[in-house]
């Protein structure tokens, strides 16, 4: 069973994939990380929206300079020969003028 609300865990307790909301201001750099563990080693794609993100396939994902069409809904899906997981949506908020954020924030 999940820890927490942003880990999701395969019937048998293999696989991990940690999230939280993450806000950032443009032209800041984000990075999203998961970690799999499974044998044999699972595989990574990154999504934006539910679209696979070219070239995104290690065990993080690094938007360099983070522009306002960056905000998204990311998530990873694992994948070995016994199956894939699809991580928890983490949502990528552009920051445009000061606000109020609530819940866990990752810079």
């Amino acid at each position: 069973m999940p820890k927490s609300a942003n880990e999701v865990t395969t019937a048998d307790g293999g696989w991990r994939v940690l999230f939280a909301f993450v806000a950032q201001w443009p032209a800041a750099a984000v990075t999203f990380s998961a970690t799999a563990i499974g044998t044999p080693d699972p595989t990574y794609q990154w999504r934006s929206n539910t679209v696979n993100i070219s070239g995104a396939t290690s065990s993080s994902y690094t938007i360099t300079s983070v522009q306002t069409n960056h905000a998204a809904n990311y998530t990873v899906v694992a994948s070995n020969a016994s199956g894939s997981v699809t991580s928890q949506v983490a949502v990528l908020t552009v920051l445009t003028s000061q606000a109020t954020l609530s819940g866990p924030v990752v810079t």
